[in-house]
């Protein structure tokens, strides 16, 4: 039965209120649950009647501890298993995680229930992703998600355009001229949702390319690509008005710049997952949206949903998010230390790692992102992610972080003039020793600099152990090279396979390969 909206607020206000206590008790439950799992037997939880008690016999883990877990996932965890979820390989090799029916059953709608609530919608949300049924029993957290929510009917999807229909539907191949059919066929488009702001930054351009062709697909009542036969029947059915139509052809010809405001005028936010670091690539976003709001949905990964946004908040500020107390039992690590500490510690303007034991089998798994705590909601912490600890780039030991490379970046752009837009950051193997190289997607650089040099001068300015090791000629010079507009999402999917991605600040040999043929086709 679905519960209203009052009655969803009222008690996530009661969850915030007793943050402290409800992270307690889960902890206590997961132990209890779970002492006759290998796992639990290994380390005693019987015996285990407190959080220091647990923190002294239970070790700090990563995913090396858990590389079965996916597969016999009995040895960490009694709770039946809904899903096996994939990661999307931001740091290396994909990840696969169990997804148990309790950890799915705690994450409530909220992800959905919030910008809806504070931005009074009468429905006509486009989501511009399709979640698909899982590969070989493998999925992804956003759709074992809403799925498990349409199942149990905790969620009304009648919101979104199409509702479950385009939502969930099989066998589209060519997901964005799908949804910018629809967006074409949809003039009261109140919000426009995506997994990640990357997606929708993307849906745009693809729509800034490819208008004409939709749009006179859309006037005629064909397709140029081929769809299933119901999705044609229901897009055909969306029918919008010769006025309608003829306004976005004026529009699109005048140009893309502020195009959601100026044609979808009902539009109240965008939202999707994204935030500092991402803010490259949200520049481009701007362009389309103008100054709608964002509502930054959620914070989360396929280990655990944790975190949510209640704020409806402008595109450049920053992207806050409310703990989740249900979800998980919760511990963190100070960016500058080794040792985790309760939550009930945590301190306004502190940076910390997450520690997580989890509903789906995972005991003080160290996350690796980094938040920056802002505030508190009750007694939960409001934070935002900055960066990631482990995720680095490497050549010959100078590890290269996520913050250093972002601000090299960033540096670059101000000093030369570039109006980036996106980057990505790759190795050179194809000489030796290897170098890095700065695929970017930006314009009105400045000629008078050598942008090479820059970029090399700043990284040596920030990395020490990147100055002592290219002045032992250990790594060689980097290259700075200009990519097409939405080239280096397409690197990313095409290396990863898949039709919705987030933004890399380091990318894999395969990005990198293909961005490399492609600055080669520019004469770059």
């Amino acid at each position: 039965m679905l519960q209203s909206r009052q009655e969803k607020d009222k008690a996530l206000k009661n969850e915030f209120n007793n943050a402290l206590n409800i992270n307690n008790e889960n902890l206590l439950k997961i132990l209890k649950d779970n002492e006759g799992t290998a796992f639990g037997k290994e380390h005693s939880f019987t015996s285990i009647k407190s959080a220091k008690e647990f923190v002294n016999k239970v070790p700090l883990s990563d995913y090396k501890t858990y590389k079965d877990i996916a597969e016999e996932p009995q040895k960490y965890t009694v709770y039946p298993i809904n899903s096996r979820l994939a990661t999307s390989g931001s740091t290396g090799n994909q990840k696969f995680f169990p997804l148990s029916e309790e950890a799915l059953n705690r994450y409530s709608t909220h992800v959905l229930d919030m910008p809806n609530n504070l931005s009074n919608l009468s429905g006509n949300i486009l989501h511009t992703n399709v979640f698909r049924s899982p590969v070989d029993g493998v999925t992804i957290l956003s759709r074992a998600y809403f799925k498990a929510l349409v199942s149990s009917g905790r969620y009304d999807f009648s919101e979104f355009i199409g509702g479950t229909d385009f939502t969930f539907c099989e066998n589209v191949v060519d997901v964005n001229y799908m949804k910018a059919y629809i967006a074409l066929s949809s003039p009261n488009v109140e919000a426009f949702q995506s997994i990640f702001l990357y997606d929708l930054a993307m849906f745009f351009s693809y729509i800034e390319k490819n208008w004409r062709t939709i749009l006179s697909d859309v006037e005629n009542k064909k397709f140029s690509v081929d769809l299933p036969t119901d999705i044609k029947e229901k897009l055909i059915a969306l029918s919008p008005s010769e006025e309608w139509l003829k306004r976005a052809e004026k529009e699109f010809s005048l140009g893309f710049d502020n195009i959601v405001p100026r044609l979808w005028t009902k539009v109240k936010f965008v939202g999707g997952i994204g935030g500092k670091m991402y803010r490259f690539q949200e520049r481009a976003l701007v362009r389309f949206i103008g100054d709608i709001p964002v509502h930054y949905s959620i914070y989360a990964s396929s280990e655990c949903m944790m975190g949510i946004s209640p704020y409806l908040k402008p595109i450049l500020s920053s992207a806050e998010y409310v703990l989740m107390p249900r979800n998980a039992y919760y511990e963190f690590i100070p960016k500058k230390g080794k040792r985790a500490i309760p939550m009930s510690k945590l301190a306004i303007g502190g940076e910390y790692e997450p520690v997580i034991t989890t509903f789906s089998g995972l005991y003080r798994y160290k996350m690796g992102d980094i938040l920056k705590v802002s505030g508190f909601v009750g007694q939960s912490p409001v934070f935002e992610m900055v960066g990631r600890r482990a995720l680095v780039i490497d050549i010959a030991g100078e590890k290269i972080d996520s913050f250093t490379a972002t601000e090299a970046v960033e540096r670059l752009s101000v000093k030369t003039g570039i109006t980036l837009r996106d980057f990505a950051i790759g190795i050179d193997t194809r000489i030796m020793p290897s170098g890095y190289l700065l695929f970017y997607e930006g314009e009105n650089s400045d000629k008078k600099f050598d942008i090479n040099l820059e970029f090399d001068n700043i990284l040596k300015e920030l990395s020490p152990d990147y100055k002592e090791l290219r002045d032992l000629e250990m790594i060689n010079k980097p290259k700075v090279l200009p990519v097409g507009f939405g080239e280096i999402f397409n690197s990313i999917s095409v290396a990863a396979k898949v039709s919705h991605e987030k933004p890399r600040i380091f990318i894999n040999e395969y990005a990198t390969d293909y961005l490399l043929e492609r600055s080669d086709k520019n004469g770059k």
